[in-house]
């Protein structure tokens, strides 16, 4: 594809992003779908939420042209998945669902992508590789299933979801349209466009939340798309993990400090990196700029690693130098309460 056809897509996903989730807050308005806040909350009024169907709706509508433009069947497979992960998310956000019973339909829809898009065969680190044999499967499913839940859990303040999604999904296009994937390129430039769009609503301060409609969604469909990276295109899946490094970092270490503190992990809370930057004072925006800035290193780093620039031993460790340097300045902005 040319980079003029590049940039339409952007420029329609774009549009399109921003014009359905301006329908979409008027639904979710109307429906009384609200994000009303508590003592643990980021914001401060009540909230409509549920904007991620917006995005949900460009990308179902992708999936369903590419697989018509390529005859591939894995885009209709990817569109049923992009179905199931919306009509959870939006059930959550109607009505809260048991945590048993939101796993668990996770857990089948994961098993889906796994069978269909591919597993992770290795924890492959670009200079080396250790073969997972049996446990590619178990592991491959709990990828899945972590990546949709810590995008859950990363969506609590105005823009950090969609910023997120902006730099990843052009990360990716770039990568698939080096290794010649161009439908899954188009895929990746869908989602960074949509949400775009879609920050125009959900810049500090927010009109309208993505909601588990589109957090559920979007870390769903970003599992899918790197599985079918790794294992279709050869991504490194250290590559992967720097690119959603911010994301993957905070809620991994956040969820392991609670569980030994021995904290009810299904119950909310503000203890997550970003959210004590705000609770210290930080807007909204300055956050997620700074998640941008972050995100923008990052990539950079996964971008040379994925194509085997050398010495690739080195980006990686820059970029957990990276990730623990701003992981250890939030944690002296919040001191003893840490």
């Amino acid at each position: 594809m040319s980079p003029g056809a590049y940039i339409a897509v952007f420029a329609v996903a774009c549009l399109a992003g921003a014009g359905l989730t301006a329908l979409v807050l008027r639904l979710v308005t109307r429906l009384q779908v609200m994000d009303v806040p508590n003592q643990r909350s980021s914001h401060a009024i009540p909230t409509p939420r549920g904007g991620g169907l917006a995005i949900d709706l460009v990308l179902l509508v992708t999936s369903v042209l590419l697989a018509w433009r390529y005859s591939d069947s894995r885009f209709l497979w990817l569109a049923g998945i992009i179905a199931g992960l919306s009509w959870l998310g939006w059930r959550d956000d109607r009505k809260s669902l048991p945590v048993r019973s939101r796993l668990a339909a996770q857990l089948i829809l994961a098993v889906l992508v796994v069978a269909v898009f591919g597993r992770i065969a290795a924890l492959d680190t670009g200079s080396f590789a250790i073969p997972l044999s049996w446990l590619s499967w178990p592991f491959s499913v709990l990828f899945v299933l972590w990546m949709i839940n810590l995008y859950n859990f990363m969506d609590g303040i105005d823009g950090i979801a969609g910023i997120e999604a902006l730099t990843a999904g052009l990360t990716l296009a770039l990568w698939f349209h080096w290794s010649g994937a161009y439908a899954w390129s188009v895929v990746s430039l869908v989602i960074a466009g949509a949400a775009a769009g879609f920050l125009f609503y959900n810049w500090q301060p927010a009109r309208i939340f993505l909601g588990d409609t589109g957090s559920v969604t979007l870390g769903g469909v970003f599992a899918t798309i790197s599985l079918a990276g790794i294992d279709q295109a050869g991504f490194p899946l250290s590559a992967v993990v720097l690119l959603f490094g911010v994301f993957i970092a905070d809620a991994t270490v956040t969820l392991s400090k609670r569980w030994l503190r021995g904290e009810n992990l299904a119950q909310a809370h503000r203890s997550h990196f970003y959210q004590i930057a705000v609770a210290r004072g930080l807007q909204h925006r300055q956050v997620s700029l700074t998640v941008l800035g972050l995100n923008m290193v990052l990539a950079s780093l996964a971008t040379l690693v994925c194509s085997g620039i050398q010495p690739i031993w080195l980006w990686e460790v820059i970029g957990l130098l990276v990730l623990g340097g701003a992981m250890l300045a939030v944690s002296r902005m919040a001191g003893s309460d840490d």
